[in-house]
């Protein structure tokens, strides 16, 4: 399936941009003299991702407890999604100066927060068992 260009392009300002790629200097995204700065900055803040994520686990944990280990695939599910959490893997700035560790720790840890909303809800939302009784 093609789709037509509503205008054509111009060939001289394709031509003028192949030009500036080719032989213009390379330009990383984590270069220059702050990068170092902001490198640790971000990794800073994956740390505390990964410490809020730690608490975060650890009441998921607790909550297992107080529903009478009912639960075990929240845990699991937990261990899971913890194992992808940035926080185990950083090691260093890469290209972006660790600017997608930080975006995926904080949607890891709100992942892991739904987790544990959804043990919460599965607790305080169950239906009771009907336990027979002598009469």
């Amino acid at each position: 399936m093609c789709f037509p260009l509503s205008k054509p392009i111009s060939r001289l300002p394709c031509t003028a941009l192949l030009v500036l790629v080719v032989f213009g200097g390379s330009v990383f995204a984590c270069s220059g003299p702050y990068a170092r700065e902001h490198s640790a900055a971000n990794h800073t803040i994956v740390n505390w991702w990964g410490a809020l994520a730690i608490l975060i686990f650890v009441g998921i944990v607790a909550l297992y407890f107080v529903r009478n280990r009912v639960g075990i695939p929240a845990i699991l599910l937990a261990l899971v999604i913890g194992f992808l959490h940035p926080v185990w893997h950083y090691g260093g700035g890469g290209g972006d100066c660790g600017e997608g560790f930080v975006a995926l720790a904080k949607y890891v840890t709100i992942a892991l927060v739904g987790v544990f909303l959804l043990q919460a809800a599965l607790w305080r939302f169950r239906r009771p068992r009907l336990v027979a009784s002598r009469t």
